[in-house]
């Protein structure tokens, strides 16, 4: 083993380990820098001289968990916000009140509603789907401290590592070894369809 490949060998190890420790809620940005910086000099030093070129794909391992420690930080800091805070974000959903309110009509209790709608018995909501979106909302409140849901209303961004995880539990990996049996169409006698196997 020559001294570069001793030196990727060594960044592959502590990149593991590092790899454990940084879980959904680890948010020490400083040390994790201070380790990432301590690997490529290490690696330098040790016998590699061009870290873009020779370890791409470990760099590219550092900034995702540095982004990924950065995503846990900005998440913690949203769950300490305070109802003021939470109160202010809210706002920027909500559609004015109507100022003036003709007879017969009521403004609709969903939180982020604010329509009109004809007076029909005890009804508070203009819709079924307010009157959902409303207990929804009144559940997300006791959870979480804001009537908003996170993905819907974007105030909790989703890990950028998610869409690259789903794709990849999408792709079908077919090797020399495996073939794959598709059903294809193709209409028969009488315009009845009949199935076709194609291998691929």
């Amino acid at each position: 083993m020559d001294k570069n490949e001793g030196a990727i060998l060594q960044v592959k190890k502590r990149l593991n380990r590092i790899k454990i420790k940084i879980d959904a809620k680890f948010t020490d940005i400083n040390w994790l820098k201070e380790e990432t910086d301590d690997i490529i000099e290490e690696y330098i030093r040790i016998g590699g001289y061009h870290p873009i070129s020779e370890i791409p794909r470990e760099l590219s391992l550092m900034s995702m968990l540095l982004a990924k420690t950065h995503e846990n930080i900005e998440r913690l800091n949203i769950t300490r916000r305070s109802r003021e805070e939470w109160d202010e974000i809210e706002q920027q959903f909500i559609p004015p009140i109507p100022l003036d309110i003709p007879e017969g009509f009521k403004v609709c209790g969903c939180w982020n509603c604010n329509r009109l709608f004809k007076l029909q018995g005890k009804n508070k909501y203009c819709s079924d789907t307010c009157r959902q979106e409303q207990e929804d909302a009144k559940k997300r409140f006791k959870k979480t401290g804001t009537y908003l849901a996170p993905y819907r209303d974007k105030y909790r961004p989703k890990r950028d590592e998610t869409p690259e995880r789903i794709r990849k539990e999408k792709e079908i990996h077919l090797t020399e070894k495996m073939s794959k049996r598709m059903p294809t169409i193709e209409f028969g006698i009488n315009g009845k369809i009949k199935n076709k196997y194609k291998v691929i």
